[in-house]
């Protein structure tokens, strides 16, 4: 006799489902020094891109390339903070949804020295030679507020969303003079506050001596947090980004372009290989035929 599995009661309105065999967006937090890439990087992300800029130089890559995207430029403002703390529509998102596929907000940590210069200007006795635990407490709950504000807002409406973030000065060894390892411009616990939010933690960096960059989709060379649910690796933890930024035009850039790996991870529903890789070839050919 077969048991009949009686039907699962609902939880605060929602079903039980069996889970979907696609992935319906990418959530990326991507970190590295200046120079890396990480702009140009975010705008090769799916269609149509809103870019909120909060870096005063952070828009310079974006100058002339042929590319979807539309800015508010934030930089110099601190008005828009207090959006943060809306649950449903930070920064005004939710009525232009459906007009863009991809937000872009660079960068986290831009927003950070916003959000601590809130809470010094909030709470007595805090300067910006010493904050106040306090002041440090308003930074992290704003900054985490519109990280997972956005992060809902977007989820809801499935869209991609991207975070830009700096890297912090190297953690050395005190007496070798060593680099112990290499993290997030956040300060504080906020490098691993925020990271649960993502499905996508990258490192970019610039191989030393060379002009050749490398993302870091898991810890690799004491660089963390990082971490992928698109790639599988049965190597180094680690690709050469070969996109040329000096032409955009160019048909070779395709294969490294965020928009190729997602449509590609979400055509074969698993996870696909490092791009240079004998297997990504495989599959980009199969995609894109």
């Amino acid at each position: 006799m077969t048991d009949v599995q009686q039907p699962l009661p609902n939880i605060g309105g929602v079903s039980a489902t069996r889970p979907t065999d696609t992935n319906k967006r990418l959530s990326l937090l991507v970190w590295g020094d200046a120079g890396t890439g990480k702009t140009v990087l975010a705008a090769t992300g799916p269609g149509k891109k809103l870019w909120y800029n909060f870096d005063p130089d952070g828009t310079n890559s974006l100058a002339g390339i042929n590319e979807d995207v539309t800015v508010y430029d934030l930089s110099a403002t601190d008005t828009v903070l207090d959006s943060f703390k809306s649950e449903t529509n930070p920064l005004n998102i939710k009525s232009v949804m459906d007009q863009f596929d991809t937000f872009v907000f660079d960068s986290i940590t831009n927003v950070t020295d916003k959000t601590l210069q809130r809470g010094i200007s909030t709470n007595k006795g805090a300067t910006i030679e010493r904050p106040s635990p306090a002041a440090y407490a308003t930074r992290n709950a704003l900054a985490i507020r519109l990280i997972k504000n956005v992060m809902h807002a977007t989820t809801k409406a499935k869209k991609h969303v991207i975070f830009i973030a700096h890297e912090k000065a190297p953690t050395t060894d005190e007496e070798s003079g060593a680099i112990l390892f290499i993290t997030i411009a956040l300060g504080g616990q906020l490098s691993a506050n925020v990271g649960i939010d993502f499905s996508e933690i990258w490192h970019l960096y610039q191989v030393d001596g060379r002009s050749d960059r490398r993302i870091c989709i898991r810890p690799a060379r004491k660089r963390k947090p990082a971490k992928t649910r698109m790639f599988y690796q049965s190597g180094a933890p680690e690709f050469d980004w070969k996109f040329d930024a000096d032409d955009w035009s160019d048909k070779a850039n395709h294969k490294y372009r965020l928009g190729t790996w997602f449509e590609m991870w979400n055509s074969v529903n698993h996870k696909i290989a490092l791009p240079g890789s004998a297997e990504f070839d495989k599959t980009y050919k199969e995609v894109f035929r």
